[in-house]
């Protein structure tokens, strides 16, 4: 075979699961969804789809046909991203396709899926760009970083930052956060005192924090797609001595990954959401029930998302009548939709309008603040 070291197959002892093998093309309904499955937060993506899909299966799948998701890896890098993205639509007779946490490896995928003519939602990736090309079978389910802007108003305004050091991912997102992060800084009277990247495969980051400490800063923005880099960082700002007042990790990077690598040192920890496990919405309670059920622990934002892939796809597909790639995409655009989230839908650029809320960590708990 072509790809034995790209498919989730090399993770199924990982994830507990196996996709079921390839049926002739129109038994199955098939969505392409691609994730960085050696992180814990695409293992958890990953297992987030596959609940939405038993879900789907139990009623009826999508026009009388049983969903079944072709998982790729798509390693957090670019070109792999682009790569299986091809690979799901040659191979897997693909259609729709869903996934990927980096901005980065996101605007990799459009071309393809842009070329294809198959419709692409974007799961976790934030970067306003993913949208921006105007292309009609592209959707985004996560907030941009000027959409989470509101809600970190509020929080910039109640921590009054005068000198910020800020640290975030080399991808598209970590870059347009950090302007953002300088301009609320500044709009408030403060100043970014420090700003830098780190690389994809960076692991130490002692000589970022060193400087972010020398800097003076009392407020230490952190941003990053893979929560084990975020938490990393945090870490080494704590073991150098760098203890800002205030610890602020931009919107939806703040999981229960990070907090759990952390341990106590989280506590204290803020940043925005646009969702919480707690939500007491019809889907989300089904959602939550289930994950439970299949995974034994509690799913939260990015595993919400990406519950709201596959099930968004599905509903809007079964609303059609029809898995025509042209009219589904208008049909999604154009109606409301029920998720975990509650009642939801696409705006103007083929992004979800969301309101964001501030959240901290106590006692171990991501909550609202």
């Amino acid at each position: 075979m072509k790809h034995p070291n790209r498919r989730i197959f090399l993770a199924a002892a990982l994830l507990g699961y196996l996709a079921t093998p390839v049926f002739a093309q129109g038994q199955d309904f098939v969505i392409g969804f691609m994730m960085p499955v050696k992180t814990l937060l695409g293992k958890q993506n990953v297992q987030a789809a596959q609940v939405a899909a038993e879900m789907l299966n139990a009623e009826g799948g999508v026009l009388g046909r049983q969903v079944r998701l072709a998982v790729y890896d798509d390693n957090q890098n670019p070109s792999e991203g682009a790569l299986v993205a091809q690979r799901a639509i040659d191979q897997d007779g693909a259609h729709y396709l869903a996934g990927n946490v980096s901005s980065s490896v996101a605007l990799a995928v459009i071309p393809v899926a842009a070329a294809e003519n198959v419709l692409y939602l974007a799961v976790n990736s934030k970067s306003s760009a993913i949208t921006a090309g105007g292309h009609g079978t592209i959707f985004q389910l996560n907030t941009t970083g000027a959409e989470d802007a509101a809600a970190f108003q509020q929080l910039f305004d109640e921590i009054k930052a005068e000198k910020v050091a800020y640290m975030g991912d080399n991808t598209d997102f970590g870059r347009e956060f950090g302007e953002i992060v300088r301009k609320l800084t500044e709009a408030g009277g403060g100043q970014v005192v420090y700003s830098d990247f780190w690389g994809n495969d960076q692991s130490d980051y002692n000589a970022h924090v060193t400087l972010a400490k020398a800097s003076g800063a009392e407020t230490f923005i952190v941003m990053g797609g893979v929560g084990e880099q975020v938490a990393n960082v945090i870490r080494s700002a704590h073991e150098l001595g760098f203890n800002a007042r205030n610890t602020v990790i931009g919107g939806g990077a703040l999981n229960r990954n990070v907090v759990g690598l952390l341990g106590d040192e989280a506590e204290g920890i803020m940043s925005v959401d646009i969702y919480l496990t707690s939500l007491q919405t019809p889907v989300n309670k089904k959602f939550v029930e289930a994950y439970q059920a299949k995974w034994g622990e509690v799913p939260e934002k990015s595993d919400a998302l990406a519950f709201e892939s596959i099930w968004l796809i599905a509903q809007a597909v079964n609303k059609a009548g029809t898995d025509d790639v042209a009219v589904v995409s208008q049909i999604l655009r154009e109606n409301e939709w029920e998720s975990p989230r509650g009642t939801i839908h696409f705006g103007s650029e083929s992004r979800i309008v969301a309101e964001g809320f501030v959240t901290i960590v106590k006692d171990g708990e991501i909550v609202r603040k």
